[in-house]
């Protein structure tokens, strides 16, 4: 660290990242999960230590202020990353479907999954089982400890709720796309 402090020599900051890369490195992807994020929070500790390099030197340990800041680092990123998550998915529902974009899984998707959250919770098992598990109707009598009859008036009488959700927004979305879109899964 006092050669690169000192004389501000490349070669001495080229070492230093060498040594403590892996650190740092290891220690982002831990907490952001993401190699991306992780190559960022690097880059801004080694962009931070070349700064602080005069303060550090009389540092006791230069590993633990690289993982230190690493961890401050990649929690800050953690916590704008979902901020802006949030963010987008609220401008989404916040944006008006047309018809045309109402049947699109990207467009429909975040609003799919606030209309399932404000499902009671036998509605949203009910629907979970049928579109999500894809049981018949007697299967979800089973679970659910009721009637095949009740089953099948349940899944009805829940899916028609978010339909409901979409008119108020103007968005006809009819059974057949709801149901079709309640059910997709990672091989779609």
């Amino acid at each position: 660290m006092r050669p690169y402090a000192e004389t501000c020599s490349e070669t001495a900051f080229a070492g230093l990242v060498r040594r403590h890369v892996d650190l740092v490195y290891s220690s982002a992807l831990r907490l952001v999960g993401d190699a991306h994020f992780a190559k960022d929070v690097t880059q801004e500790i080694f962009v931070a230590l070349a700064r602080n390099a005069a303060q550090l030197v009389r540092h006791p340990t230069l590993s633990g202020w690289l993982h230190r800041n690493a961890q401050n680092l990649a929690a800050n990123v953690v916590r704008a990353n979902v901020r802006r998550q949030a963010r987008e998915q609220e401008s989404a529902m916040n944006q008006p479907l047309t018809a045309e974009s109402a049947t699109s899984w990207a467009n429909l998707a975040p609003h799919l999954e606030v209309a399932l959250g404000e499902l009671s919770e036998a509605d949203a098992d009910a629907v979970l089982l049928r579109y999500f598990e894809r049981k018949s109707a007697v299967e979800m009598a089973t679970v659910l400890g009721i009637s095949e009859e009740a089953a099948q008036k349940r899944v009805s009488r829940a899916v028609e709720k978010p339909r409901e959700m979409f008119a108020k927004r103007k968005i006809g979305v009819g059974v057949k796309e709801l149901t079709a879109a309640s059910s997709k899964t990672l091989d779609d």
